[in-house]
């Protein structure tokens, strides 16, 4: 999802694309619009939810409400202004991803 390289345009991901995509297409907006971006994320490892912006937040629960629809329960979401917010978030979580050895990416 991430590509091999998120900081080269021709290597990076989908992930990485869409923030591109997804500022490119509020540079071309109507300059009276305001938009709001948040961001959370978060890994599922072993049967667990865990917050990768808060390593402290583990077993998080997935919950649903009738306004909100499903979503996961205290998993944090921050506010980003601009591209380079995203990527430095998206980094430092990665460094709170679990990496087990298995024989499928082995």
């Amino acid at each position: 999802m991430m590509g091999p390289d998120i900081e080269d345009a021709d290597y990076s991901g989908l992930i990485p694309r869409m923030v591109f995509n997804i500022f490119h297409a509020i540079g071309m907006a109507d300059p009276n619009l305001e938009f709001t971006i948040k961001i959370s994320y978060c890994e599922i490892y072993l049967e667990m939810i865990r917050d990768l912006i808060n390593p402290e937040k583990n077993n998080l629960a997935i919950k649903e409400d009738r306004i909100k629809g499903f979503y996961i329960s205290d998993l944090t979401e921050e506010f980003v202004s601009t591209e380079e917010e995203i990527m430095d978030t998206i980094k430092f979580g990665n460094y709170s991803r679990e990496v087990g050895f298995t024989n499928m990416n082995a």
